[in-house]
């Protein structure tokens, strides 16, 4: 493997990016040291090496902060990844590749290594005035150690979405993003009884009295979306619980043609055949409560 680093000065209102191989690098580690504190406001001597307060850091992913991170150290560790699965898909197809050799030594093997992009693109800093400070980098290239032919990934992958700060998007959200289907409740503290989601879990609630319930995502006739829990009466907690699709007898699409379906419950086993149907439906995770 190969390892590079860098060094340098960080201006007091500054933006770093992370190059291509940095972002494909197998571990990255940057690091931040304070080379003068300037008339530092305190120190908090409580902590093993005292706190005080230099500025403020954001990690980016685009035009989205993923972190927003405090300097207070005299030298902190700012961002780390370490790209496990290259090394050990590495490792398992040197192993097979030995393998194959012991069992045929003419054989000609090839295995291909698909890096990683990270997410993060740069680190913004925001440095209190008179604060001199430097950022290290030390990161590792993605290599094989047994030849295998190590792939760049798709250009799309990694790469942050576009932000939409101009107003409500007028496009239509996806019918299976309408909730969480493990746990279909309405947002905490502002539950509504008339929305025909579960109330929030509250303390001392005894969850082994509920029953499997399933969440359904589907359209009318006209198209417009509903989403409604299907209480499957079976009360029974350690149930092994699944919810399966079937055609329904008889039916015509709606009118934007999306088929017409019926939900089969599948306890323990036992498949049961519901009243319940609908147009282009979708299952949630059955869930408990």
């Amino acid at each position: 493997m190969a390892y590079l680093n860098a060094q340098f000065e960080v201006k007091t209102s500054d933006v770093i990016a992370f190059s291509e191989p940095q972002r494909l690098a197998v571990e990255m580690s940057v690091s931040l040291s304070i080379a003068f504190e300037g008339e530092w406001l305190y120190k908090n001597f409580k902590h093993p090496r005292y706190k005080n307060f230099y500025g403020y850091a954001q990690l980016m992913s685009g035009a989205f902060v993923v972190e927003d991170i405090a300097l207070t150290f005299l030298n902190q560790e700012l961002v780390h990844w370490r790209d496990q699965g290259f090394g050990i898909n590495d490792t398992t197809l040197c192993v097979g590749k030995i393998l194959a050799n012991l069992i045929q030594p003419s054989a000609k093997i090839g295995a291909l290594l698909i890096k990683t992009r990270q997410r993060y693109t740069s680190i913004r800093f925001r440095l209190l005035g008179g604060i001199v400070a430097n950022v290290t980098y030390v990161w590792e290239l993605g290599e094989s150690g047994c030849g295998n032919t190590v792939l760049e990934p798709d250009a799309k992958q990694g790469q942050p979405g576009v932000p939409n700060n101009g107003g409500a998007s007028g496009s239509p959200r996806p019918s299976d993003q309408g909730g969480d289907p493990v746990d279909p409740t309405a947002n905490d503290g502002g539950y509504d009884p008339n929305s025909g989601l579960q109330p929030p879990p509250r303390a001392g609630e005894d969850n082994n009295r509920g029953t499997w319930k399933i969440q359904l995502n589907g359209f009318r006739q006209d198209d417009t979306t509903y989403v409604v829990q299907l209480n499957t009466e079976v009360s029974d907690a350690s149930a092994i619980v699944t919810a399966n699709l079937i055609p329904t007898p008889g039916s015509s699409p709606n009118n934007a043609g999306k088929l017409n379906s019926t939900v089969v419950i599948v306890v323990n086993g036992f498949p049961r055949i519901t009243g319940d149907n609908g147009f282009g439906l979708q299952l949630g995770s059955p869930y408990y409560r």
